[in-house]
């Protein structure tokens, strides 16, 4: 009887005039589209195989599938277990740092070896070579919590990484993508920066003054909104005028509630700016968000790949780009990115931030950073762009 009403219903809203593709899967046609502007890459890993299924824009060749044997079950948990073993043990003694390094340099090479290279290979993306093409990832379960694309041999010759070979994005599905895409994109005329260099019983962020001083010289038109000033309403109320907001504040990642990770604002003991306050914006000029805090990306285990982040909820809160952070972030290296993010998005301050080149931005920024400190990765591996 329910099955029957389900069917029923269905057939009643498919019927209406817009709603034919209701609860369909999009078409080959849809998906193939969306990879005009580069290849969009799903990762997965299960008992019943492991690879990459590659959509290109490719009329002849829609969609290819590059087989990851290494890639089991087993071995991506135990890779995400070494990532958090590493990363609990960066704030250790010396000898516990450096062992920290030492296990993300490790880190990254695996995954180069045993996802990104075989794809890379697959797709023709050999040593640089002019212009480093887009590529989009889209990670099946804990495989999200993996940094695809800081992915590589960075402690070795020969430039064999994802970063010197491409510009990334993540996403969370296609047809995601595609609805980011759909939105008319906002110029990018003025800027809300959210700062909290003080927060109330939390600890302060000597960096984020330095980052307000650098961000405000290149942005147009910028409100700066920090202090007591930063509260849950002033700040959604300047998101819905600002097309690009940018955030330096604490980021707290709810792992047993996700909905309720948040951006710890000056109100936050009472008027939380949560996952779930995300969504419920709907903001139609939104443009750019860079989220200058810490695990921005992360949540439950269970809901890995879901997007039931702050990253992904401000996404689909309208931001057709968003920069956000896999885990806790260093504040020097934090701001050292973002001011070079803005400076090569601005051309210096001299234009109108270019928010098409956002993820090359980030790209830029990150490489920038690696090659000053080099064998410190989990201070310029955790930023990551999502979107078109």
């Amino acid at each position: 009887m329910l099955a029957e009403q389900w069917t029923s219903l269905l057939g009643r809203i498919r019927a209406t005039a817009g709603f034919d593709q209701f609860l369909r899967p999009p078409g080959m046609d849809r998906l193939h589209e969306q990879a005009a502007d580069g290849p969009i890459i799903m990762v997965y890993s299960s008992r019943w195989g492991s690879g990459a299924s590659i959509v290109t824009g490719d009329p002849e060749q829609r969609v290819r599938v590059v087989p990851l044997p290494d890639l089991t079950p087993t071995a991506a948990a135990q890779q995400v277990n070494r990532l958090w073993d590493a990363l609990r043990a960066v704030d250790g003694d010396f000898t516990g740092r450096a062992r920290a390094q030492q296990e993300m340099h490790a880190l990254l090479g695996w995954l180069w070896d045993a996802i990104t290279g075989p794809v890379l290979r697959e797709l023709g993306i050999a040593e640089p070579s002019g212009p480093r093409p887009r590529v989009w990832w889209g990670l099946v379960g804990v495989l999200a919590y993996l940094p695809i694309h800081a992915a590589g041999h960075h402690n070795q010759a020969g430039q064999r990484s994802v970063l010197d070979r491409t510009v990334s994005s993540y996403l969370t599905t296609i047809r995601a993508l595609e609805h980011a895409r759909a939105r008319p994109a906002a110029p990018a005329d003025s800027a809300a920066i959210i700062a909290m260099p003080t927060t109330p019983d939390a600890p302060d962020l000597p960096q984020v003054d330095k980052e307000i001083h650098a961000l405000s010289g290149v942005l147009p038109d910028t409100r700066i909104i920090t202090g007591p000033a930063a509260t849950h309403h002033a700040v959604a109320e300047a998101l819905a005028r600002h097309p690009v907001a940018h955030f330096s504040c604490h980021g707290l990642a709810n792992l047993i509630d996700p909905a309720a990770s948040e951006l710890l604002l000056y109100d936050y003991a009472t008027a939380p700016f949560t996952v779930a306050a995300l969504a419920r914006l709907h903001l139609a000029d939104a443009s750019l968000a860079y989220l200058s805090a810490c695990s921005t990306t992360h949540t439950s285990p269970d809901l890995a790949d879901e997007a039931i982040h702050l990253t992904g909820a401000i996404h689909l809160a309208g931001y057709g780009h968003v920069v956000g952070t896999l885990w806790p972030v260093n504040d020097l290296a934090a701001t050292a990115i973002a001011t070079d993010f803005y400076a090569y998005l601005t051309n210096g301050g001299t234009e109108l931030p270019d928010v098409a080149h956002s993820a090359l931005a980030l790209s830029e920024a990150t490489l920038r950073l690696r090659d000053r400190y080099p064998a410190l990765p989990t201070r310029w591996a955790a930023h990551h762009h999502q979107g078109s």
